[in-house]
This record gives C-alpha cells, structure tokens and sequence, in this order.
C-alpha cells in the first residue's frame, strides 16, 4: 500500500515537473515586438506582432490580443536570412533593374540604419514564399540573429520528435 502511494505521488510530481518545464520552454520561444514587412499569403497588411515558436513552426500572434493570425510551418522553410538595413538595401532587385538599368548595380545607399532583417524562404503548396520579418532598435541585428538561432533550434528538436 505504501509503495503505490509512493509511486502515486513519484508520478504526480513528475507530471508537475514536465508541466512547469513545458510552459517555460513555450515563453522562452516568444520573440516580442518584430515588424512583419511582407510575404506571408494570410498577411496583408504590415503590423507589429510576436513570434511564437512551438510545435516546430512559427506562429504570428498579435501583440495585445496574444491570438495567432498566421503561421509558418518549420519543415517548409528552406532557408533563413539575416541582413542590416544596408545590405537588404543593396541587394539590386528585379523592379529596381527595371527602373534603372544596368545602372542598379551602382547605385548606393548612404544612410546605416539600426534595422536588421530576417527572411524566411520557405515553400507551401507549391508556391514558394519569401516572408521578411524587421527588427528595429539597439542591437537590431543581434536581435534578428537570435532569432534565427531560436527557430533553427525549434525546427531540429522537433525533427527529431517526429
């Protein structure tokens, strides 16, 4: 009788541990105060939101409301980036070629910014997607690259669940 009461409450606490444990994970993985720029189909508009990373996805949660509105799932992602404002600046895009020329290639930006960006390439139903995510402020770039650790990191635990 003693010894199952004594598994009883071995069990019952290991189940406590697992919980608190479980629910610190999910609030280390809350990514506050970014800027969602563009490239998600559900997204339209740019707004300030948090990243949630769980279940090995990212989820787009609203800043006051804490409800998703969007999510990318880990496995589709291909490739992520992390650039400062220069260099995502720089990069000599289609549009801008179409405007200028050959000439897009000598064009320069003068002003550094404290802005850094995160790019999600990632693929779902065929079409392929590449999400830009900005942070902004001190540390912006440190911030961006963080993040980008913190998702990888979401992306292998859970691969290695399923």
């Amino acid at each position: 009788m003693q010894q199952s009461i004594n598994i009883g409450c071995f069990i019952f606490v290991k189940y406590l541990i697992t919980k608190t444990m479980e629910t610190s994970k999910s609030v280390r993985n809350i990514i506050n105060a970014v800027k969602y720029k563009y490239g998600h189909p559900d997204i339209d508009n740019q707004k300030l939101c948090s990243l949630e990373l769980k279940d090995g996805s990212i989820y787009f949660i609203t800043l006051f409301r804490k409800r998703n509105f969007a999510k990318i799932d880990g496995l589709a992602i291909k490739n992520i980036l992390v650039e400062d404002a220069t260099t995502f600046e720089k990069r000599v895009t289609i549009a801008r070629l179409a405007l200028v020329g050959i000439f897009a290639f000598g064009i320069k930006k003068k002003q550094k910014n404290e802005i850094a960006y995160l790019t999600l390439e990632w693929n779902n139903a065929g079409f392929d997607h590449s999400t830009i995510i900005e942070f902004n402020g001190f540390n912006a770039l440190n911030h961006a690259n963080k993040t980008r650790n913190k998702i990888l990191k979401e992306i292998k635990s859970f691969e290695q669940i399923v």
